[in-house]
């Protein structure tokens, strides 16, 4: 059998993305009129992602 390590890659992935979705959906329904402002949002944390998973790839070389 093959040991199978959780991937960190995947757990920033589906975090960013549930907060990306949630933020979405916060301003959709709260402030119709700002929904441009979630682009915005949502492009900083998928930047961040991009950093994170850097920062993650760096430190599982071995």
């Amino acid at each position: 059998m093959s040991d199978k390590q959780p991937n960190p890659f995947v757990g920033m992935a589906a975090t960013i993305g549930g907060i990306s979705v949630a933020v979405v959906a916060i301003i959709a329904i709260f402030a119709k009129e700002q929904l441009a402002i979630a682009a915005w949002v949502v492009g900083a944390l998928a930047l961040m992602g991009v950093f994170l998973g850097a920062m993650a790839a760096k430190g599982r070389k071995e």
